[in-house]
């Protein structure tokens, strides 16, 4: 998912005449944070590139997510919890059990 605020007005050591970007990133389920060095690079590259930002003003803000709802479903680290009740054992998938059907 992306998401752009178009227009916002950004300061950096009391200063707002350059262009400046603000991403969060959101990465569910990567404890390890593998991969972020070369995402930071090329996101870095994109957004230089594509708008003319210099890099050094291209902040990007990485959260873990523990866990995640979506289509009625919550997933964690270890199980997807199909419906709303953990305790229900019938409405837990494991992912070793294969794909979600």
């Amino acid at each position: 998912m992306l998401g752009f605020e178009d227009n916002c007005r950004l300061w950096l050591r009391g200063d707002d005449s350059q262009p400046m970007v603000y991403i969060e990133a959101a990465i569910w389920g990567n404890e390890g944070h593998l991969g972020y060095d070369k995402f930071t690079a090329e996101v870095t590259r994109i957004f230089n590139d594509v708008l003319g930002i210099s890099p050094d003003c291209i902040y990007i803000r990485y959260s873990d997510i523990p866990d995640w709802g979506v289509d009625g479903m919550n997933f964690d680290r270890n199980n997807i919890y199909i419906g709303h009740e953990q305790s229900n054992a019938d409405h837990i998938y494991r992912p070793d059990d294969g794909p979600v059907v």
